[in-house]
């Protein structure tokens, strides 16, 4: 969503906090994933593939719009349970 936003609304950068998990599949794993057809490693159908496309799509999009993502990897402690909380809230919005 925050990606969608920043290039509705024309922003040139955006910082994206994340967990591991999606950190290392956006900066590692999505462009092998794309390249061997939307599969893993091993061949197999990712799970949650449309998400993954999607999410391809939006970074596209954006990359096409000038927005600027600069991927950090969020590792929890202090705000966890703000950013738990605004994660949720965002996903409400998106449904």
């Amino acid at each position: 969503m925050a990606i969608q936003e920043a290039t509705r609304n024309m922003i040139s950068g955006l910082q994206v906090n994340t967990d591991k998990f999606v950190f290392t599949s956006v900066t590692e794993d999505m462009k092998k994933w794309k390249q061997k057809g939307w599969r893993s490693a091993r061949g197999k159908d990712l799970k949650n593939k449309n998400d993954w496309q999607e999410l391809d799509q939006q970074l596209q999009t954006a990359e096409e719009n000038n927005v600027n993502i600069e991927w950090k990897l969020w590792t929890g402690g202090e705000g966890k349970n703000e950013a738990t909380n605004l994660a949720t809230e965002g996903a409400h919005l998106n449904n």
